[in-house]
C-alpha cells in the first residue's frame, strides 16, 4: 500500500517529518536523497509530496514534526491505513 501526500514547513522554521514505520520518498529531492527514507529535514517554505510506502501493516500510524513544541500546531497526528 502507499500514499501521495504532500506536507511543507510554513514560517521560518526547519522541520524534520517522520512517519514512524514506514519509509518514503519525496519530490522535489536533492542528490543526496535517493532511496527510501524514515525522515525528511524540511527547509523554510519547502513544500514536498511524499511517496509513503506502507509494509506488513495495516492499521493506525503517526505522523510528526521532530520539534515537540508543534503537537498543538497540527503537525503532530495519526492516520489509518486499512
Amino acid at each position: 500500500m502507499s500514499a501521495r501526500p504532500k506536507t511543507s514547513a510554513r514560517g521560518n522554521f526547519r522541520r524534520g517529518f517522520v512517519a514512524p514505520g514506514t519509509s518514503f520518498r519525496w519530490s522535489p529531492s536533492g542528490p543526496f536523497d535517493a532511496g527510501w527514507k524514515d525522515t525528511i529535514d524540511l527547509r523554510p517554505a519547502e513544500e514536498v509530496a511524499i511517496a509513503i510506502r506502507f509494509d506488513g501493516y495495516a492499521g493506525k500510524y503517526v505522523f510528526h514534526c521532530h520539534n515537540l513544541e508543534h503537537e498543538d500546531m497540527a503537525m503532530m497526528a495519526n492516520f489509518t491505513t486499512r
